[in-house]
């Protein structure tokens, strides 16, 4: 039998982050309108793998009454050591993305480029997107048909792999993912002010889409490392938005996904569908509750063992509810509860969920 020590089944992270912004406070599109800011943050395993971040981001806008013009550039950067990155190395992602736009009161038209400079251990790799939206109205705010396509580079920072799936070898670091086509139509208005609504189809093309499978070099098999796959992605969403009076909010939304992949046989780890049911009460921005329920379908995991078929994790199902009370503008006071029910349910292969947990915690701001 295989003995772990304690520091073994234990990975304590540690992380620190600080951003600072300046927007402009014209209220009208006459003027030219920005918002821009910068980022930073420090992720840890054990101080010993670092990861540090830096990023810039730049949004603006301005109308030339024959048409608006508006974009957002932006930069990130990750440092990752060399002693513990072998596999991608630092990374850092150019962004400008600028477009037109056309408009009236019945419709609206926008055109432009998603353009992306990829550089990701010494090598630049350039990526371009379009980028285009159509809307009009059948009935004004009650049936609204849109469309449009669009592109882009999403990056992978270590901090943003361990709060994706907590369980992967420490140190693991992810190439960006090219969502080389993103086309997209839909349906949304709102019938009162009390019910808004939104229904969508979009079809994906994508290349370098992780996934998470069990690493076999160790005994147990515990951990996650990625495998890549290029796929093809349909989706239909569907969201509504109840209001019945204004302390209460209701949101029901759902997905739906078929996946088509070049080498892998499922999308390991992925769901086929996912619901949710929020609900959220807010007495005088004094004390607000939120609670909802979540299901997230069956999804496969990948079985290295010769002759042996992919497992199936089954349908997982969670109810949550949170409380904050806010004693003053500066000082709140809170409590979760995940897992209402106490259900037993898996959303990675080995690793069952808290059966029932309370997290409590005050909040304050300078």
């Amino acid at each position: 039998d295989t003995v772990l020590a304690r520091e073994d089944a234990l990975h304590p992270y540690f992380t620190a982050a600080g951003a600072i912004g300046l927007h402009s406070m014209h209220a009208d599109s006459l003027h030219f309108n920005y918002n821009t800011g910068l980022g930073y943050h420090y992720f840890t395993h054990r101080f010993d793998m670092a990861e540090h971040a830096g990023t810039f981001d730049f949004t603006f806008d301005r109308s030339l009454r024959a048409i608006d013009i508006a974009g957002d550039a932006g930069f990130e950067y990750y440092h990752h050591e060399a002693s513990w990155d072998t596999l991608v190395g630092n990374q850092a992602i150019i962004r400008l993305n600028p477009h037109v736009a056309k408009g009236s009161a019945e419709w609206r038209f926008t055109a432009g480029v998603n353009i992306y400079s990829e550089i990701t251990g010494g090598v630049f790799t350039p990526h371009f997107y379009p980028r285009a939206t159509f809307q009009f109205n059948i009935v004004r705010e009650v049936i609204v048909p849109y469309l449009g396509v669009e592109g882009y580079l999403e990056s992978n920072s270590l901090r943003k792999t361990v709060e994706e799936n907590p369980y992967v070898v420490p140190g693991l670091a992810i190439e960006p993912v090219n969502h080389k086509l993103v086309a997209y139509a839909g349906l949304k208005g709102r019938f009162s002010d009390a019910l808004a609504w939104n229904l969508k189809g979009s079809y994906s093309i994508i290349d370098n889409q992780h996934y998470f499978v069990n690493d076999t070099s160790t005994e147990l098999k515990n951990q996650f490392r990625v495998i890549y796959d290029d796929l093809t992605m349909v989706n239909v969403h569907g969201e509504f938005t109840i209001r019945p009076s204004d302390p209460w909010k209701i949101f029901l939304k759902g997905n739906y996904y078929s996946y088509l992949m070049v080498r892998e046989d499922h999308p390991w780890h992925h769901p086929d569908f996912d619901l949710s049911l929020q609900v959220r009460y807010n007495l005088s921005d004094k004390i607000l509750v939120n609670s909802g329920i979540f299901a997230i379908g069956p999804r496969y995991y990948k079985v290295f063992e010769p002759g042996e078929e992919p497992g199936k994790l089954p349908l997982a199902v969670d109810a949550n509810l949170g409380v904050e009370y806010r004693y003053s503008n500066l000082l709140s006071f809170w409590a979760n509860v995940n897992n209402l029910a106490a259900q037993k349910y898996y959303l990675y292969n080995q690793y069952p969920s808290y059966r029932f947990r309370i997290m409590l915690g005050l909040s304050y701001s300078l």
